[in-house]
């Protein structure tokens, strides 16, 4: 196994039919994967660098939540030129928004267009 988890990186269905995955890869010579899956409520975003794929992946890096600049909850990840991912995320305080993330720089991910404007104190919920 390349990535042996109790993690299920295959997104929901029927998702996986309309184009909607738990994975995808770094494009260019890069290659790393990158997935998320859902841990204690919350959305994990991986990467790990299976250049050789018959051997275990090596440079696991999971990231997850406010600490390293990422929404509660996201998927449907789209990988990018520069390092650049690409998501739909939120919170229960923040609606579905589409947001930018930088795996190299880890700052916090910006939110490109958002369902709605209404937002909520988090001492509200």
């Amino acid at each position: 196994s390349i990535l042996p988890m109790r993690a299920d990186f295959g997104g929901s269905a029927p998702g996986w039919r309309l184009g909607q995955q738990g994975f995808c890869f770094m494009p260019g010579k890069d290659g790393r994967l990158v997935a998320h899956y859902s841990k204690d409520g919350s959305s994990v975003l991986l990467t790990a660098n299976v250049a050789d794929g018959n051997a275990p992946a090596t440079d696991i890096q999971e990231y997850s939540g406010a600490k390293d600049g990422l929404p509660m909850m996201f998927g449907g990840i789209v990988a990018a030129e520069n390092n650049d991912l690409y998501f739909i995320g939120g919170s229960p305080s923040i609606p579905s928004s589409i947001y930018k993330w930088n795996v190299e720089s880890k700052d916090t991910a910006s939110i490109l267009a958002c369902s709605s404007s209404l937002t909520f104190p988090d001492e509200f919920i």
